[in-house]
């Protein structure tokens, strides 16, 4: 299984941090940020995302739905624990959850979620040290 993932697009303000919505230079950007993925996942001959899973925040839920846009074929759910505050265990079971869902399990999973999760899991998916554990 391949694994990707996205911090959310730009994002204005709001009364309350989980209703801030995309802007539209957010939109724009992800938008072109789409095709160039779209286009890098078939020039290296690797699956396109098939799930994506993301934090239940508005400006997540618009991006993984932009997301979506470009990879058609995609499945999208929202996850608590890739909302603020998430934490990297919560993640790491999150996708062997995933992993355990035999042949139901996606080729390739996008996670869409926010800072500082997203650098924290980047960290430690990549085996950076002092992140084991969190």
């Amino acid at each position: 299984m391949i694994l990707t993932l996205l911090r959310h697009g730009e994002a204005g303000w709001a009364a309350s941090d989980r209703q801030r919505e995309l802007t539209a230079r957010g939109s724009d950007d992800l938008g072109f940020a789409c095709t160039r993925f779209h286009a890098a996942c078939g020039a290296r001959e690797l699956a396109m995302p098939d799930l994506i899973l993301h934090s239940p925040w508005l400006r997540t839920t618009q991006t993984a739905g932009i997301v979506a846009s470009a990879f058609s074929h995609a499945r999208v759910r929202a996850e608590q624990a890739l909302q603020p505050g998430g934490r990297e265990l919560a993640v790491d079971a999150l996708v062997n959850a995933v992993l355990q869902a035999g042949s139901d399990c996606p080729g390739h999973l996008l996670l869409v979620s926010h800072q500082p999760l997203v650098s924290r899991l980047v960290d430690r998916y990549l085996g950076q040290a002092g992140n084991q554990g969190l």
